[in-house]
């Protein structure tokens, strides 16, 4: 049986004040601007991952069987780098569920963990220009610095330590089993209209309705609208963003950074009690992915 977040058929039918005031305090809006696009060496996967574009479902699994990647991994297996550019259409047709679930997860695996690599480094990279006095650092590092924190939308003068610090708050990896758990739920397993049309895979909203997909069960007077991607991997990277810059979840930052701290693992399990304004059902909802994690 497929798992669906309801959250967005709720909202759908919500009043117009209400559907309104809730996506100003959310302000999920992630087009990028012309200031906000980062510089290639901040995401090198688009140099790393290979681009598979299959034409069905059946294509992608015999791809996958064809380089001996199955789900799950074994032990000590190496994930193949591959970007799956669009989930197949056809994905829906799959009478065997169990195959279909193992084949959009094999599908976005290798993105998610080429993804948090990146931000691995970017985080390493910050650390390292901590250690280093504001003053000796070089022109580069600091526009590198100012460019990080364009991204992860954090301001302020790097001369003092709660910039740094909160950085860091921000420049940290989501465990893979919340990326996967909350695509599954959100796009009904890569089936959802906007997975197929618009490969939004993690419901992401947008106020640009010109540049998005317009909900069917949209309440008159609203301009809201899912945001639409050129591929998986940009949709995968935004929800990264999302997750470490709204203000939404810094619970979840805040138990991650707490974790780090106590040199803990970040438990998938526990960080998902950061996710409860992900959607209106809150702790219902974090309840349910966090049994489809376990």
């Amino acid at each position: 049986m497929m798992l669906k977040s309801q959250s967005h058929n709720i909202i759908a039918a919500m009043s117009p004040f209400f559907m309104a005031s809730l996506l100003a305090w959310l302000a999920i809006d992630w087009r990028l601007t012309e200031q906000e696009k980062i510089p290639l060496d901040f995401w090198l996967t688009e140099q790393t991952l290979l681009p598979v574009n299959p034409m069905s479902a059946g294509e992608l699994e015999r791809y996958f069987d064809e380089h001996n990647y199955a789900w799950l991994p074994p032990l000590g297996a190496t994930v193949p780098p591959y970007a799956v550019v669009k989930l197949p259409q056809d994905l829906s047709t799959m009478n065997d569920v169990k195959r279909k679930k193992a084949l959009f997860f094999r599908a976005l695996l290798p993105i998610v963990l080429a993804e948090n690599k990146n931000i691995r480094q970017q985080r390493k990279k910050v650390i390292n220009l901590m250690q280093k006095k504001s003053d000796l650092l070089s022109v580069v590092e600091r526009d590198w610095l100012n460019e990080l924190g364009l991204w992860y939308r954090v301001s302020g003068d790097f001369n003092e330590s709660k910039v740094w610090h909160e950085l860091l708050k921000r420049v940290d990896e989501i465990p893979a089993a919340i990326v996967l758990a909350q695509a599954a739920n959100e796009s009904a397993w890569g089936t959802s209209r906007f997975a197929r049309l618009g490969n939004n895979l993690f419901g992401m909203w947008t106020s640009d309705e010109k540049n998005g997909m317009i909900p069917v069960r949209r309440d008159e007077g609203l301009r809201h609208a899912l945001r639409v991607y050129p591929d998986v991997q940009a949709s995968i990277r935004s929800y990264l963003r999302n997750l470490n810059t709204h203000r939404a979840y810094r619970h979840l930052r805040k138990l991650r950074h707490t974790a780090r701290k106590r040199g803990e693992l970040v438990s998938a399990v526990k960080l998902v009690a950061g996710l409860r304004s992900y959607s209106i059902r809150g702790e219902a909802y974090v309840m349910e992915i966090r049994s489809m994690i376990r």
